[in-house]
């Protein structure tokens, strides 16, 4: 119990006027029935259930014991500190009240012990299971609303917690979503990277063909060839007069004479681009390592730059021929397809290999080059001007692809007109 303090009193309040009654009553004759219409009301106010008392039935007794002695002054002033005490205490010290009447002590006493016979019921048998389903219940919701802050990205790490299936399942999710979106997109920003860089080999190669033109009286590069031969042989060394087998063999003269470099002549594209090359030799090794068709040299006529400004000179490779290869290994009916990559074998006179010429008949004369999967090709023009086309018509109407006027291919065709484009590997 805590000790009663004489400088600071309690100030109490007071309880409603019917009470206040019922409590001089009580005070005056003690704790028995009371006639003449107090006695339900005392008994209220002695069970502390009064219906205008603005405290518990302790403090009830107190608060209006307290009021009673402040109304009569004359008689009970020294009784309304020790009555606050009474309120704080719960109970009267003999030794502290020493002062009061005794007999109106022992009533007060008296009304305040009945508050311990006052009857209270037990909780009922399942609250603890109800509190503690409860506080279960804000946990998991506490729990779950961690989580959804944490894959919102609120900031929060999930340190030393392992995920649940759920969190894995929506992660996953979201990577497959954004790798379907994101793919094409690299996709394209691959081959667009890919395209400009063809580009700008081409415009370098342009360069090496004004400077070979210049110092060749305006003709384009080409070397010795055979009336008739095949011009699709890439790799074979030149036979005993020095007569060259394919048309890529005439390109090849700007990098032996030093004209480009060997990596103007390269199609970012192709992986197999300028593999095995030897600047020295007379060709490129195979069909995979060239990466740009070039104007048909085979042909009786001299092409000359200024007069043909408009003539595509070289391009990305062209889709309508291809060079297989025979196996050895395979037997007369495996082939080789020598156009794609990672199949690579040198067409030399020492290879048993037989090298064969397809044309692609199947494939539409407006097909892009397959450097780009079909989509387009780079022009390099007499003029040293590059294009980009979809399709392998220029503005005059000209196929690059094919000679005017041949529907069939053996390999050994040529352009009849200086202003045909017929560019070939």
């Amino acid at each position: 119990m805590s000790e009663m303090n004489p400088e600071k009193p309690t100030r109490l309040t007071c309880v409603c006027p019917d009470d206040a009654r019922v409590i001089d009553a009580l005070l005056e004759h003690g704790p028995v029935r009371l006639a003449g219409g107090l006695g339900d009301r005392g008994d209220r106010v002695v069970r502390g259930d009064g219906k205008e008392s603005t405290d518990a039935s302790g403090a009830g007794l107190a608060n209006h014991a307290s009021h009673a002695n402040q109304t009569d002054h004359a008689n009970h002033a020294a009784q309304d500190g020790e009555l606050d005490e009474l309120r704080e205490l719960g109970e009267l010290d003999g030794e502290q009240v020493c002062e009061l009447d005794a007999a109106r002590t022992q009533c007060v006493r008296a009304c305040i012990q009945l508050l311990d016979h006052d009857a209270v019921e037990g909780p009922a048998p399942t609250l603890v299971a109800a509190t503690m389903a409860r506080l279960e219940q804000l946990r998991q919701r506490e729990q779950f609303a961690e989580q959804v802050n944490a894959l919102a990205g609120d900031g929060e790490v999930l340190v030393g917690r392992a995920l649940n299936w759920r969190q894995i399942t929506a992660i996953a999710a979201m990577v497959m979503i954004a790798v379907s979106v994101m793919w094409p997109v690299l996709t394209r920003a691959r081959v667009d990277a890919q395209r400009m860089a063809s580009a700008n080999n081409l415009a370098m190669a342009g360069h090496g063909f004004g400077l070979y033109a210049a110092d060749h009286n305006d003709v384009m590069p080409k070397r010795d060839v055979a009336p008739g031969a095949d011009w699709w042989r890439i790799g074979t060394q030149p036979n005993q007069t020095g007569q060259v087998r394919s048309n890529s063999a005439h390109l090849f003269v700007l990098i032996r004479q030093k004209y480009v470099d060997p990596v103007a002549l390269s199609c970012p594209s192709n992986p197999d681009a300028n593999r095995g090359l030897d600047v020295d030799g007379c060709d490129w090794p195979d069909p995979q390592s060239v990466s740009f068709s070039y104007q048909n040299q085979f042909g009786p006529m001299t092409l000359r730059l200024s007069r043909q400004p408009q003539l595509a000179v070289l391009a990305n490779r062209n889709p309508m021929f291809q060079i297989r290869v025979m196996s050895p290994d395979a037997g007369p009916a495996g082939t080789t397809d020598q156009t794609k990559p990672g199949v690579r074998m040198a067409l030399s006179a020492s290879s048993s290999s037989q090298p064969r010429f397809i044309f692609q008949r199947n494939l539409k004369p407006v097909t892009g080059s397959l450097a780009y999967q079909g989509r387009g090709q780079n022009v390099l023009l007499a003029d040293g001007q590059v294009m980009w086309t979809k399709e392998p018509i220029l503005p005059n109407g000209d196929n690059i692809w094919l000679a005017r006027g041949i529907d069939d291919y053996a390999g050994n065709e040529v352009p009849q007109q200086p202003d045909d484009a017929f560019l070939v590997p």
